[in-house]
């Protein structure tokens, strides 16, 4: 990971380290949806997410200062959607809940909110997976990033549920006919979100 625009580059091990712990399935970083300059920050905050998930310790060197690393593009201003909602997540699951407010705070304005269902688009939106339904499937990375955000509201002692209601309810119609989703990072955010359930 080579040092950009968040400053979130050699405070982390490798992809092999983090590959390697159990429950997690990230094998390289095209897996992550690479945002610019922000790219190395996506990467940054899924893997403070996996070591707090994991259970680690706020004193473990790598979680410490990926944390630290992460505190510091907030205040610097995130300007990106997706790391708008892995952040809040992140900060979220390490008892920053001041930072998380305000992530979804600007996620919701942001959210696309019709028919009484919450869900979030990305700026320039790719062409939408087939889909034999009469319902067309969002792209994956739209499916993440709103599995992020939900992961944000229902993380907190006091989960705002019937928020998180109308997201559960746009992503149960992103779902394929197996009750799964369309790639395998979907699923593993999907998986971590039924273990906080």
């Amino acid at each position: 990971m080579n040092e950009q625009g968040s400053g979130c580059s050699s405070v982390l091990p490798t992809i092999e380290v983090l590959s390697s712990i159990p429950g997690t399935s990230l094998k390289n970083e095209q897996q992550l949806p690479m945002v610019g300059d922000e790219k190395d920050l996506s990467l940054t905050a899924y893997i403070v997410g996996a070591f707090l998930e994991a259970g680690l310790s706020l004193t473990f060197p790598a979680l410490r200062n990926g944390l630290f690393c992460l505190q510091e593009a907030y205040q610097s201003g995130v300007t990106n959607g997706y790391n708008h909602a892995i952040l809040a997540y992140v900060f979220t699951i390490a008892g920053d809940e001041e930072k998380a407010e305000s992530l979804l705070k600007i996620l919701d304005q942001s959210a696309t909110k019709t028919n009484n269902v919450i869900h979030w688009e990305r700026a320039k939106k790719p062409k939408m997976e087939e889909s034999s339904s009469f319902l067309p499937r969002a792209p994956s990375a739209e499916i993440e990033k709103t599995c992020y955000v939900l992961l944000a509201v229902i993380s907190p002692k006091i989960p705002d549920l019937v928020y998180a209601s109308k997201i559960v309810w746009w992503l149960a119609q992103q779902m394929n006919s197996h009750g799964g989703f369309s790639s395998t990072q979907v699923m593993d955010v999907g998986q971590i979100l039924m273990s906080s359930v």
